[in-house]
Parts: structure tokens; C-alpha cells; sequence
């Protein structure tokens, strides 16, 4: 009755499929481990992606949005009323994330501003999220030869453990992991991979129906928590599609049958994942958006050049898998893009060689379209159409898209495993080899990430050094007072990108404290040509100019700056004081009508309210 049914909805075994299930009960017959040896597994996973990345958890704060997110930033530290109003309803820095602040303020509450608690929860989600990867991995290889996951076999436990550290402990997770602002990233992924598994909890195999509710509504659940630690998951839905296609075979074999009756609730079921997607979608655009210097226009960054990075990241994220050397902290949206230099061309190759060999394979080896296709998914609101920040391509976003190729690597070795003695003795040792050196790179990777001299004397030693590289480690050696090295990577910077405003800013800086003032006018009037928020350029050269007597000048400098912060109001870059240093200086020249209008608006505000009501009572 079972085989007629599948028949009618073009649900039928193939041959190979059929040969699958033999072997599949051929390994059942092998002695099944006591359950001990089933606990141990997955608590070995744990402990190996813990130890790991255990040299972050001595790592410092780094100059990295660190210090904009936690050392610098206040409103996260505590769970009063108006700290959770600000996290349920800020985008800083282009992100809606309120469950990853939620996560942080508890860090904040063990250990203030001491980084250990932020590195040691990291640790313990990614561990976390290595157990959800095996239990994945476990369901996706049962599903795909038929069997019951609790009637695994040792051999198919071992290759999903395999699996999860071959996810866990690679040197492209040590971005993610490592770096106390990706808290976002292990966050989100644990509640996106739990989603995953609990919908394989609530579909039946090779049935358009629903085996549990309940844990259908729990992969909703964890979605929706996904998504408020951040948007990653906002293409879940075309995720469980893909399960649906293989290897659980929910709808049928001919792409044509998909639209039947009999396969219409498997449509049904993905209606509340569309939603949260769409409505994760949204808000991820409206928060990168609300970011100031976040988001690229077409003006700044053209349809060429977003294409060639999408072809470059799609070749990238997936070498690096296979060959982790060279990662740094910032690989930089280059100045001037070459769309025919041989990197890219190796890109196009690259890409289009492996879209030929998918479709060739899709029917030999369907997990492996299918990891492909995930890994596509997963990337495409990162591959630049949408580009947000100065990086071309970044170690991170490999964090939950490169899921799918640890996954195939295992059931590649579970494959092996079924069959001679020595393929599956090669097969072991091999793996294994990986696994040490994969957790000897990432432990070496980690030592990079332990403070900001440490992260940013990496970049520059890896033989592509950026704008952004030396501008992170002048503003380093600034603030220790190394004003002559700061110096030096400030005119580095400029040099590889004209059009680093910041560092101009710096540089400009930097200047006038050593009483260059032309050299110093000059890097700020490029600092205000080039910088997305211009308001601190215009008021340091206001600054400059007053000091050397040019008060009009100085007033007009001023008078952008009011302009250029005005609309900043409300956001987290806005600042009073342009407005209480026009008033001072308008009321130096004696004209009071007009200073006395700029310092009351400058009273209005806690940060320039007590220096301009100074300068009103000094007015006549």
C-alpha cells in the first residue's frame, strides 16, 4: 500500500535507491555501540570545537567596532527599561539584532567591560552549534539511505561527528568565533541550525505531511529567533526546500509533479518561513540603510564591479574551504577594480566550471547540488548586490554558508566507511590528518585575533596590506601616544585609497598637532570630500583656521558643519557641538543676534548644554 502511494505521487525507488537501502541494512547489522559510546561522541565534538578556540579567551577588545559596540557604547549595560528599549529598537551600526544585545548586556553583568565573559559565551554557542551540526549531519545521512537515527550504526555517527568538526574547527570559523562583535553570528547560527534540525524532527521522509506539529512550531520558533539576533536566516525557506528535494525526497522526482495536490502541503508548510524571511529582509535593508556609512550606492560602487565581486566571493569562501592559508582581518573593496585581472577571470572560471559539473552530477550525487546550492543561498545578501561596509569578501559570512560542504565532507566519509576494510582504514586516517591540522590552523589563526596589535601587524605582514589595515593601527598607535608611527600608516593609507576619508582625518589631525597647518588644511579639505559624515572635518578645520586667524573662514567651515550634522539628529553620530562653536565664534566677531540663536540650540543638548549657557551669560 506504502509503495503504491509513493507511486501514484512519483515518489518511486530507483535502482540505486533500492541498492542504498540493502547496504544501509547491511550496516545495521553491525554491533550497535552501548549508549555510552553515543553520549561520548557528540561530548567529544563539543569539547575539540571548545579547545580549539581557546586562546580567545585571554583576547582583548579590539579597534574593530569592538570598541564602537562595547567599550564605547553604554546603552547595552543593563536590563532597565530603557536599555531594553534601545535594544529592541536600535539599528547601530546597520544592524537589528536585540537578542544578540540581550546576549551581550549578560556579558556585561558577569564581567562589565572585561571581554572574558563576551569571548567565553562565543566559545560556547560555537560548541553548541557544532553539537546541532551533528545531529544534522545524522538525520540528513539516515534520511538519504532510509533509516531510523536512533538505529545509526557507529560508523555513520562517527562520520557525522566527522562532519561537525569539519564545520567547528576550520580557520575560516575563527572570524566568527573569536571576535566579540560576531557574537551576532554563533547567535543567530544556533537558532537558525536548530531550526534546521527541529523541522527535520517535523517532516516524515518521503511524505508531504508533517510527522509532529509541535516541533514543526518549535522550528518556527527558532527561526524567529534567528532572526532577531540577526538576518542570516531571512532564506530558510529555500533551504527546507532544498531538504525537501534531498535527501528527505518529500516532493517528488519530476520537477513537474512539484505542483500536484499531493504535494501541495509541502508549499503550505513554508508559508510562515516566507513571512519571517520577507519581514527579516526588510528590516536588514531598513537597518543597513539607517547607517550612514554603511551602505555603497551604484555611484560609489557600480553594477560591474558588485557582479565581478559576486563571481570573486562565491570562488573564494569555497577555496579557502579547501585551502585556509592567507586569511586576514580586512580584505578591502579594492580602489580600482580590474574586472579582467586573473583572479577574477579564475573567479568566472571557476564558478561557471562548477555550475557545468552540478548539472552533470545532479543526479549522481544530488548532495552535492544541494550543499552547492545552500552555499549560493546562504552567501547571496553578502556577495556585494546589496554592499554594506569596506569588505570585498570576509572570513565570517563562510561562518553558516560553508554548513552544507561540512555536512557532504561527512557523508562523503560515511560513504567509504560502507565499504572495504582498507578504503575505510585510509578513509579514517586520512580524516583525521585533516582534522589535526585543521585544528592547529585555527589555534594559530585565534593567536591573531588576541588583541588589536596582534590583528592588525597580521594584515600588514601578510603581503597585502590595506588602507583600512593601516588606518586601524595608526588609530592604535595614536592613542598610545606613537604620534610618528600613527603618522606613517595615516600617509599609508591615503596612498593605497585616496578616498579614505577617515584616514585623511587623521592625517589631518596628526598635522596640526605638529604645527603643519597647510599640510593639515589640506588633509582635512580631502577629509571632507571623502567622508560619508563630514561633520568632525569640518569642525576640526574650522578649529585649524581660527587658530591661525581665519575666522571667517572659520565660520563658514563651521556653518557646513551645522549643516552637514543637522540631519545626523536622532541617529548616534550626532553631536551638539557644531552648533556651540558656531555660536562662539559668531559671538567673538560680535554678532550676537546670531550667536545667541546657535548657543540656545547648542543648551538644548546634555553634551553642550553647560558650556553654551557659559557663553549666553557672557553675551551682552
Amino acid at each position: 500500500m506504502a509503495r503504491r502511494e509513493r507511486s501514484r505521487s512519483g515518489l518511486q525507488d530507483s535502482p540505486a535507491e533500492r541498492e542504498d537501502t540493502r547496504a544501509g541494512r547491511r550496516n545495521l547489522s553491525l554491533r550497535r555501540p552501548n549508549r555510552w559510546v553515543l553520549a561520548l561522541i557528540p561530548l567529544v565534538v563539543a569539547v575539540i570545537a571548545f579547545s580549539a578556540f581557546s586562546g580567545a579567551l585571554d583576547a582583548e577588545f579590539v579597534n574593530y567596532d569592538d570598541d564602537r559596540l562595547f567599550t564605547g557604547n553604554p546603552m547595552y549595560r543593563g536590563f532597565g527599561a530603557s536599555e531594553l528599549r534601545w535594544m529592541f529598537s536600535t539599528t547601530y551600526m546597520g544592524h537589528y539584532q536585540p537578542l544578540t544585545w540581550l546576549s551581550s548586556a549578560l556579558d556585561h553583568a558577569i564581567s562589565g567591560t572585561d571581554p572574558s565573559s563576551y569571548h567565553r559565551n562565543n566559545l560556547i554557542l560555537h560548541a553548541l552549534n557544532a553539537l546541532l551540526v551533528y545531529f544534522i549531519a545524522l538525520r540528513l545521512f539516515t534520511a538519504a539511505r532510509r533509516e531510523r537515527p536512533e538505529a545509526t550504526g557507529l560508523r555513520t555517527r562517527l562520520a557525522a561527528a566527522a562532519a561537525a568538526l569539519l564545520f567547528a574547527i576550520h580557520p575560516l570559523r575563527v572570524e566568527s568565533v573569536a571576535w566579540a562583535t560576531e557574537r551576532r553570528d554563533v547567535l543567530s547560527t544556533f537558532f537558525l541550525l536548530l531550526a534546521v534540525l527541529t523541522y527535520l524532527r517535523a517532516v516524515r521522509p518521503r511524505s508531504p505531511e508533517l510527522a509532529s506539529g509541535r516541533w514543526y512550531l518549535a522550528s518556527c520558533a527558532a527561526l524567529l529567533l534567528s532572526l532577531l539576533s540577526k538576518a542570516w536566516g531571512m532564506s530558510f525557506v529555500l533551504i527546507a526546500l532544498l531538504l525537501d528535494i534531498y535527501p528527505l525526497r518529500r516532493l517528488p522526482d519530476r520537477v513537474g509533479d512539484w505542483w500536484s495536490a499531493a504535494a501541495r502541503p509541502v508549499w503550505w508548510q513554508k508559508v510562515p518561513y516566507l513571512i519571517l524571511g520577507i519581514g527579516a529582509a526588510l528590516v536588514a535593508g531598513l537597518s543597513q540603510h539607517s547607517s550612514l556609512q554603511t551602505m555603497k550606492s551604484l555611484s560609489e560602487w557600480g553594477l560591474i564591479e558588485r557582479i565581478v565581486q559576486a563571481f570573486y566571493g562565491l570562488a573564494f569562501y569555497a577555496w579557502k574551504t579547501f585551502w585556509p592559508t592567507g586569511l586576514v582581518a580586512l580584505y578591502e573593496l579594492p580602489a580600482d577594480l580590474d574586472p579582467l585581472a586573473t583572479r577574477y577571470l579564475l573567479s568566472y572560471l571557476a564558478v561557471l566550471g562548477g555550475v557545468v559539473l552540478l548539472l552533470f552530477l545532479r543526479r549522481r550525487i544530488p548532495g552535492l547540488v544541494v550543499a552547492a546550492a545552500a552555499y549560493a543561498i546562504m552567501l547571496a545578501p553578502v556577495l556585494g548586490f546589496a554592499q554594506s561596509g569596506p569588505q570585498f569578501v570576509a572570513d565570517k559570512y563562510s561562518y553558516v554558508s560553508c554548513v552544507g560542504f561540512a555536512i557532504l565532507g561527512g557523508a562523503g566519509l560515511d560513504w567509504l566507511y560502507r565499504r572495504g576494510t582498507a578504503v575505510r582504514t585510509i578513509a579514517g586516517v586520512g580524516t583525521l590528518t585533516i582534522l589535526v591540522i585543521l585544528f592547529a590552523l585555527t589555534q594559530r589563526q585565534t593567536e591573531v585575533w588576541q588583541s588589536s596589535h596582534t590583528l592588525w601587524e597580521h594584515a600588514l605582514a601578510s603581503g597585502r596590506p590595506t588602507s583600512g589595515a593601516h588606518l586601524n593601527y595608526g588609530m592604535l598607535q595614536y592613542n598610545e601616544g606613537r604620534k610618528e608611527e600613527a603618522l606613517h600608516h595615516c600617509r599609508e593609507a591615503v596612498e593605497i585609497r585616496p578616498d579614505n576619508g577617515d584616514a585623511w582625518f587623521l592625517l589631518g589631525n596628526l598635522l596640526r598637532r605638529r604645527q603643519e597647518y597647510a599640510a593639515a588644511e589640506e588633509a582635512y579639505r580631502q577629509a571632507v570630500a571623502t567622508m560619508p559624515i563630514k561633520h568632525r572635518a569640518y569642525m576640526n578645520l574650522g578649529i585649524l583656521l581660527h587658530s591661525q586667524g581665519r575666522t571667517s573662514e572659520a565660520i563658514e567651515a563651521m556653518r557646513k558643519a551645522v549643516e552637514a550634522v543637522r540631519p545626523l539628529f536622532g541617529s548616534d553620530e550626532f553631536t551638539s557641538r557644531p552648533y556651540l562653536l558656531l555660536g562662539t565664534l559668531l559671538a567673538e566677531q560680535a554678532e550676537i543676534k546670531e550667536a545667541r540663536r546657535w548657543l540656545e540650540v547648542a543648551a538644548r543638548f546634555p553634551d553642550s548644554r553647560e558650556a553654551a549657557q557659559e557663553q549666553l551669560a557672557r553675551l551682552p
